[in-house]
């Protein structure tokens, strides 16, 4: 798991008329206006512990999260992978 600082931006998508940049969990909300905008992407990887790869299995884009949320987005990407 490592998460990473992003560039805080709002932008609007005319093809599909929405505001894009805001966080995203994986759950699909109608209303995203009381949203905060993303600043963080949190990536989980699978590490070989043979050779020097690894592989991302899943991503979140974040604003203000802390840990009992980070556990829980682990329990979910750790249940999918096994």
């Amino acid at each position: 798991m490592d998460e990473t600082a992003i560039h805080k931006q709002l932008d609007s998508d005319s093809s599909a008329v929405k505001f894009v940049g805001y966080i995203d969990v994986g759950v699909d909300v109608d209303d995203k206006a009381g949203l905060p905008v993303v600043n963080k992407a949190l990536v989980f990887m699978v590490v070989s512990l043979t050779e020097s790869s690894k592989i991302t299995v899943g991503y979140f884009l974040t604003a203000r999260l802390h840990g009992a949320k980070h556990a829980n987005l682990l329990n979910c990407v750790s249940r999918n992978c096994t």
